[in-house]
């Protein structure tokens, strides 16, 4: 029978001299992430992204020409 896999929480960073090392208030960086630039990312990540907005731009621009006349979906038009 196999052990189930116990997974440890990781100490806290610390500093050279041993003391746990503190956020400031108004730093929004996570813990474990070293380089969160986005320029860094994998190349499928842009195909994905640009697979996405190819998509968008044709389910937008579909029939954009359609009505082709005005169109009131107001009930109460007054004619003159």
């Amino acid at each position: 029978m196999a052990r189930p896999v116990v997974k440890r929480a990781s100490p806290p960073p610390t500093t050279g001299g041993g003391k746990v090392k503190t956020k400031a208030p108004d730093d929004y960086s996570s813990d474990g992430v070293d380089d969160n630039d986005v320029f860094l990312l994998p190349v499928s990540d842009y195909q994905i992204m640009l697979a996405i907005t190819v998509l968008a731009a044709i389910v937008r621009l579909f029939r954009i020409y359609q009505p082709t006349s005005v169109v009131f979906d107001e009930v109460q038009y007054v004619v003159d």
